[in-house]
């Protein structure tokens, strides 16, 4: 359970792995296919110019935008181990204090 938070991180890596060979895939095969020399790609903005399908490209600059903040959060609980401590406070027993909150929120609803 202590490594718990750590699993969310991993899914994270690995879709920016995956997004990562996919836009290396599409690009190397539409300079090949239209003779783009690499050079001719030097920013981002010739490189958009030069290339027809940008969408995997945009999508991996927007990968290290949001989830830059999920990977501190994620380090950060982990750290201070907050998980570990709010999952086992509600599991070792003690679920009358979370019961009692749930309840306390719910019970106008159903009365």
């Amino acid at each position: 359970m202590r490594n718990a938070i750590f699993w969310p991180l991993i899914a994270q890596v690995l879709l920016v792995a995956v997004v990562a060979t996919r836009m290396y895939v599409i690009r190397i095969g539409e300079m090949r296919a239209r003779r783009i020399r690499p050079q001719a790609m030097a920013t981002s903005r010739t490189a958009a110019e030069a290339l027809q399908n940008v969408a995997a490209a945009d999508n991996f600059r927007n990968l290290f935008e949001v989830p830059v903040l999920f990977f501190a959060v994620c380090l950060a609980l982990a750290v201070t181990d907050t998980v570990t401590r709010r999952c086992s406070w509600c599991s070792h027993g003690r679920t009358s204090g979370c019961g009692r909150s749930i309840a306390s929120y719910t019970s106008p609803i159903i009365a």
